[in-house]
């Protein structure tokens, strides 16, 4: 099968650095036009009008549309439950809790490492590559077990919690669970089909959050957390068969496929053992350098905090990925100039909430949440700043897998780690709790500079003037803060 035609002039004009906006998007339009399904034929100049054809871009918008009603359901539901456990649970057992959380969840991101980008980007989607993909996620969630089970004493040790010998063993059956999921959470993102899989991933998470408060209601410990954590997952891998029909899978080892596989996902892995490193050490250095309450109110923060981060990060992956992907196969690096710069305009509104919380994040505290945790509100105004900043980077964060480069992401998160991550810790040495979450602002300030360098490297993406704008807006929020505070106007 021939490829489609390219454009040649478009990648120089999108090198040119004075070159108009406007002409750039116009280039990505013209990619759109040619863009095509996955495992599609190219679509002919006549037939390109014809209806039933659905572009490119009418299929982000939908898969951006059903993964903030998916997802965004799936906060709703979690601060839900997360409220209705704060009357249930002390400000203890939410450290306990955020320690499992933290390395359960951190194993359940290393169980599909690679795996469903490499099913998204890689061109096969036949039986044998899919089966294999299936059967190293579920070799792989074995193997997490395993690693999680052997850390249980240690942390136990670490933390003097002798609990976690038998907690995290538990809880870390839910990896496990996961690796066996189907492979059509992949396939069908890769083709931008959201409703189903959201379906699947809402229903999950409300079988999981209504198994905590169940629990909790019965039994007020962290056993609760994992208890609903386990129904959660198993509620996911059943309604994932029932819902998302494909093909039946077999335990299968390719070699063609394996090579493929992890040709694309070695950095992948390293770029998601150091995200995860990144994004998640305050959650390890916080309880180790203070006490499980003040990691408790912490955590209650980074629920609230992190919550339009995650949405638009699940929108970067799920939707623009693919999306980027596609743009790619059918034109060049400089196609992403035009998606980018519209899903970037795209998520503007959502700046408004880390706004409010730098603004207003005490005063929310103190209505959603009982007295004691109060101290919560202070994490969460500071928190929000990093959060931000954060969401800064999501236009591009699928941009470089989509070229096929996995290796510029571990760079931005190795840089994250290295440098913010010490940063952090001297600050909460010298302020306490309160200076941990100053050093993740400057975290976040270093990779977003790290990552926007890599960006005009490798992916000839130009500057853009939004940018500026968000972060003058950011200026603004914290000059009116202060404001507002020296007037009495919010605590």
């Amino acid at each position: 099968m021939n490829p489609p035609p390219r454009h040649p002039a478009e990648p120089n004009d999108a090198r040119e650095p004075d070159h108009p906006e406007q002409a750039a998007e116009q280039a990505h339009d013209r990619a759109l036009e040619r863009a095509v399904p996955v495992g599609e034929p190219p679509i002919a100049p006549h037939a390109a009008a014809q209806p039933g054809r659905s572009s490119l871009k009418a299929a982000a918008v939908r898969g951006s549309a059903w993964t903030l009603i998916g997802h965004g359901g799936e906060q709703a539901i979690r601060l839900a439950a997360n409220l209705a456990l704060a009357r249930l649970l002390t400000p203890e057992i939410f450290g306990l809790m955020g320690i499992v959380s933290v390395v359960t969840q951190g194993l359940k991101m290393f169980s599909d490492t690679g795996i469903g980008p490499s099913i998204i980007q890689n061109k096969r989607e036949d039986t044998d590559f899919l089966n294999t993909a299936w059967t190293v996620q579920v070799i792989r969630g074995f193997a997490l077990w395993t690693l999680c089970a052997a850390a249980a004493l240690p942390i136990a040790w670490i933390y003097g919690e002798p609990i976690f010998a038998l907690l995290l063993p538990i809880a870390g059956i839910n990896t496990m669970i996961a690796g066996f999921n189907t492979t059509a959470l992949f396939t069908m993102n890769r083709k931008l089909e959201f409703a189903k899989i959201s379906i699947v991933r809402l229903s999950g998470a409300t079988m999981g959050s209504m198994g905590r408060v169940g629990f909790a209601l019965l039994t007020p410990t962290v056993w609760a957390m994992v208890a609903g954590g386990t129904i959660g997952a198993v509620s996911t891998l059943v309604l994932g068969f029932a819902i998302l029909r494909t093909h039946r899978h077999r335990l299968r080892l390719e070699r063609a496929a394996l090579g493929s596989l992890f040709g694309f996902g070695k950095w992948i892995f390293l770029s998601t053992a150091v995200t995860f490193l990144a994004m998640q050490a305050d959650r390890f250095a916080v309880p180790a350098l203070s006490d499980m309450t003040t990691f408790g109110l912490y955590s209650i923060a980074l629920v609230l905090g992190a919550a339009p981060l995650l949405i638009v990060n699940k929108i970067a992956a799920r939707v623009m990925f693919p999306a980027y992907a596609r743009v790619v196969r059918d034109g060049t690096n400089a196609s992403l100039v035009g998606p980018s710069r519209k899903f970037a305009r795209a998520v503007v509104p959502a700046f408004a909430v880390p706004a409010a919380f730098i603004l207003f994040g005490r005063d929310v505290v103190d209505i959603l949440y009982p007295a004691e945790f109060s101290r919560a509100g202070d994490f969460l105004e500071v928190l929000s700043v990093a959060v931000y900043i954060d969401m800064l980077r999501a236009s591009l964060n699928g941009a470089f897998h989509a070229t096929g480069d996995s290796r510029s992401p571990f760079i931005v998160n190795s840089v994250r780690l290295g440098v913010g991550l010490p940063i952090a810790v001297l600050l909460m040495l010298e302020w306490g709790a309160i200076g941990f979450c100053a050093g993740q602002v400057v975290a976040a300030s270093i990779a977003f500079l790290c990552q926007r360098a890599l960006v005009r490297r490798r992916l000839e993406v130009p500057r853009s003037s939004l940018d500026l704008a968000l972060l003058l807006g950011l200026v603004a929020v914290l000059v009116g803060r202060e404001g507002l505070r020296s007037l009495g106007v919010v605590s």
